[in-house]
């Protein structure tokens, strides 16, 4: 999972999904249309209420999609139900004008004060998730309420959080969403989750910064699989939960190089997520034991930043690096390197 494109905020998410399906559409079509099968007696026909709106689409013109989304608003739940119906799996037919329609009104129901036109649409969506659609078609709905961040889907987003192939999409939309209830969905589900399925939801869990999740996440460090193992360490350092100090540290008396220089920095994470608390002491005990047991990474800068972080007050413009313990005299570096700065 992309933790950077989850914790973008919604509404930078938002415009660069515009740009990406403009593209896509102005590009892809020609191939779909190629590709389409008209004589295909399943093929989906756009309802006359429906079909004039599609044929007004205009990648390119934001006013213009702005108004296609407020016309389709205007026809309500069967009109919405009915457009969610046009989109089929890639390949089979040209249905790209439905989709940019369907991720235009996904983004102009996202916005603040549109309350009620997301419940309808989330409900429209909902739905098609609840029915019998392919899984590619599915996932274009949980990639619609990722943007929209509608609570009321939970329940059905919840329901593929173990899919082979939505999984990922599913855990991205909880993430979106957030809040106690989708924390809720993405915790529950983790015992039972294996593979890559336990790795995006560990994943998802440290970045929602759910703290209930720290008991199964203490399991899961010690899990056998390295990249399982190394995800609850890192989810438990960005959380926060000192409790996991012990497990983080003796996590770094592995072998393997790259593995304890990973470890290692998520342990430093630890630190400054406890800094952050205002766990100052705690913090303050991380470095100094780390400054002892990981003398190849004082001169990366981190060691210098963690003591930052630790001391009571902050950092300063000339911090000096605390002394480790039992060393007397003498003057520390400063952050910029400098020796005997005060």
């Amino acid at each position: 999972m992309c933790h950077r494109r989850i914790c973008q905020p919604r509404v930078l998410r938002i415009a660069a999904s515009v740009a990406a399906l403009a593209a896509w559409l102005c590009l892809a079509a020609p191939s779909l249309a190629a590709e389409a099968k008209p004589g295909d007696p399943a093929a989906p026909v756009a309802p006359p209420a429906i079909a004039p709106i599609l044929e007004k689409i205009q990648t390119q013109d934001a006013a213009a999609t702005e108004k296609l989304a407020q016309d389709l608003v205007k026809l309500g739940p069967q009109g919405i139900a009915d457009l969610c119906g046009l989109v089929v799996e890639p390949g089979r037919i040209d249905d790209s004008k439905a989709r940019f329609a369907l991720h235009g009104l996904a983004m102009h129901t996202a916005r603040p004060g549109a309350g009620a036109e997301r419940l309808m649409v989330c409900e429209a969506f909902r739905k098609v998730l609840a029915g019998p659609a392919p899984a590619a078609v599915k996932g274009f709905f949980l990639r619609q309420l990722r943007l929209m961040g509608c609570p009321k889907a939970i329940p059905a987003i919840s329901e593929f959080l173990l899919n082979e192939e939505l999984s990922e999409y599913a855990a991205q939309a909880l993430v979106s969403i957030s809040g106690d209830e989708a924390a809720a969905a993405l915790r529950q589900a983790l015992p039972k989750a294996t593979g890559k399925f336990r790795l995006t939801l560990i994943q998802a869990l440290g970045v929602i910064r759910d703290a209930q999740s720290a008991p199964e996440l203490l399991k899961a460090a010690a899990d056998a699989d390295r990249e399982v193992r190394l995800a609850a360490l890192f989810a438990l350092a960005t959380i926060g939960d000192a409790k996991a100090t012990d497990t983080l540290m003796k996590a770094t008396e592995v072998d393997g190089l790259d593995e304890k220089s990973r470890v290692t920095d998520a342990v430093f994470l630890l630190a400054r997520r406890l800094g952050e608390a205002g766990k100052k002491k705690e913090a303050e005990a991380i470095y100094r034991t780390l400054w002892k047991t990981r003398a190849d990474r004082r001169r990366d800068g981190q060691v210098d930043r963690a003591g930052q972080v630790a001391r009571p007050g902050g950092p300063g413009r000339h911090a000096r690096s605390p002394r480790p313990a039992g060393r007397r005299g003498g003057r520390g570096r400063c952050r910029r390197g400098h020796q005997g700065c005060r």
